[in-house]
């Protein structure tokens, strides 16, 4: 699907060997050509001169098209997130979370979500309101009993936890994401950084 990319990689010398290191750059994914072109440029750049191991998190099949893209460029590390053992190992945890947030806003209202709700003393309670509101209307009919709710605080705290933990156990120096706006996996793990990592550094 991408060979006419794949054959501009390799003429321009852009497919050596990744040099493996404990220090890491951590890639996010959200999808567009251009970005991921840059951020595997950016990332191939940091490997050489710093020595720094690029790590992509990411959300797609295994077998997915999108992938061959990091490939390319000889970024091999993939971290998928949303795995059934992922679920399993995080499922209670967001199950409280999202009951905690449902409870806490039938007694003291969205505003209470939006600038209390945190998750290990990172405030993220903004993030998801925006990322719920922008579908089915539901700025104007919000309901936090809803399934549509449930579903969405529930797979962003699952992405929260995901990532706060990978941070914790790898030693990242840079992340490189594409977007800092609503909730994903971009600006979860910006805002987990901008409160708890404050060394780590982003390309965005």
């Amino acid at each position: 699907m991408y060979s006419e990319l794949e054959h501009i990689v390799k003429k321009n010398k852009l497919d050596d060997e990744i040099l493996k290191s404990k220090n890491k750059v951590l890639l996010v994914d959200r999808f567009s050509l251009d970005r991921i072109i840059k951020k595997c440029l950016i990332a191939k750049i940091l490997n050489k001169k710093y020595k720094l191991e690029p790590i992509l998190i990411h959300e797609h099949r295994d077998n997915s098209s999108k992938l061959n893209i990091y490939k390319y460029f000889k970024i091999n590390n993939f971290k998928k997130i949303n795995t059934i053992k992922n679920f399993i190992i995080y499922f209670f945890q967001c199950f409280y979370l999202t009951l905690y947030s449902i409870i806490g806003i039938s007694m003291n209202g969205f505003s209470w979500f939006i600038n209390e709700f945190n998750i290990k003393h990172v405030k993220v309670g903004d993030l998801f309101y925006d990322s719920y509101i922008r579908y089915n209307l539901n700025f104007s009919r919000r309901n936090q009993k809803s399934i549509f709710f449930f579903k969405t605080i529930f797979l962003l705290c699952f992405k929260f936890l995901y990532l706060y933990d990978f941070l914790k156990k790898n030693n990242v120096k840079i992340c490189i994401i594409g977007q800092h706006s609503y909730a994903n996996s971009s600006t979860i793990l910006f805002r987990i950084c901008e409160t708890k990592y404050k060394k780590i550094k982003f390309f965005i």
